[in-house]
């Protein structure tokens, strides 16, 4: 072979070599990053028990009395969340109530499987953690798009939820259908390399608290350095893109036009004041819909004043409860 072929064979094989290298490189960073995040710790302030779903393994949390009525709390979905969310109502509760806390699939301490996530799944989910685990009618505390979730539990299986407290829920005005661009965000975020370096941008630890700063919490002094540290390491375990690349497509989004306006049970909308993705002007439209449910803004919070003013949103939910506690029915 000539000196000018060898040459044109280099020329060639230098781009190739160059980009497996790039490729290599990148892999490499994203599994040095979630390496260094180390493992992640329990959630609430008890022993994580744990639930074989249909999708997997499910972690869970309870505390009460276990013959105290049961009460289920939801959190919300983001690109790391997790029970943490209730830590400042879960043993709150638990001195009236037998409280069940879970990691939702996909988030915390649960499995994370790369299946499609849909609002479907976790519908399902609620459903079945009313019926496998507590094994009785509840109560249901839920979060944001877990609150439309939980809507469409209560509207089709009302045996199975006695009261509903939905903290900013989506489903009339936000998050009622998968957005158009959704599957292709979605797609690129569940790519193995190209997704799992794009999720890692975007859940660096200077990413999580300006997005909690800036789009969750009311006063920015809220998002201290141990809830900074706590979602980055939820966001830094194995599978941990795969329900977020779903909730950021949109593809987690419910519509609860139909559901919304048969819910029979009592039901309790809980605002921060100064909530911006899912702002407090939604809840006219939630009144209108249902006119039999009762609201109660909070001053100085923002997406999530059971975190941000804990005491207020504990002694709000816990005296509705208290006044509807005769309408709770007996065991099934």
């Amino acid at each position: 072979m000539s000196h000018k072929q060898h040459a044109w064979e280099r020329g060639r094989l230098g781009p190739v070599l160059a980009t497996a290298g790039a490729v290599a490189a990148l892999a490499g960073l994203n599994r040095y990053i979630d390496l260094q995040a180390g493992p992640l710790p329990e959630q609430l302030p008890a022993d994580p028990q744990e639930y074989e779903s249909r999708w997997g393994r499910i972690v869970y949390y309870t505390a009460g009395a276990a013959d105290a009525p049961p009460l289920l709390l939801v959190h919300g979905h983001n690109a790391a969340a997790s029970a943490y969310e209730f830590r400042k109502q879960f043993l709150r509760f638990a001195e009236h109530y037998h409280v069940c806390a879970p990691d939702l699939l996909g988030y915390g301490l649960s499995d994370r499987p790369p299946l499609e996530y849909t609002a479907a799944t976790y519908i399902e989910l609620i459903r079945d953690l009313l019926r496998e685990v507590l094994r009785a009618p509840a109560m249901v505390v839920a979060s944001s798009l877990s609150g439309a979730h939980a809507i469409q539990v209560a509207a089709d299986d009302p045996e199975w939820i006695t009261h509903l407290v939905l903290v900013a829920p989506t489903g009339l005005t936000h998050m009622t259908q998968p957005a158009p661009w959704g599957p292709w965000l979605t797609g690129i975020l569940r790519s193995p390399l190209l997704g799992e370096t794009l999720f890692h941008t975007l859940v660096s630890r200077a990413g999580l608290r300006k997005f909690l700063q800036d789009q969750t919490y009311y006063d920015p002094a809220a998002v201290d350095d141990d809830l900074v540290e706590m979602t980055y390491l939820t966001a830094h375990q194995p599978g941990a893109r795969y329900a977020p690349a779903a909730f950021v497509g949109w593809g987690l989004a419910q519509d609860v036009h139909a559901a919304w306006p048969r819910i029979g049970q009592p039901v309790l909308l809980v605002w921060g004041a100064e909530a911006e993705i899912t702002p407090a002007s939604d809840a006219a439209t939630f009144l209108a819909l249902n006119p039999g449910a009762e609201l109660e803004s909070i001053a100085q919070a923002g997406l999530v004043p059971h975190d941000e003013q804990p005491a207020e949103f504990a002694r709000i939910v816990l005296d509705w409860l208290e006044r509807s506690k005769a309408l709770i029915p007996g065991p099934l």
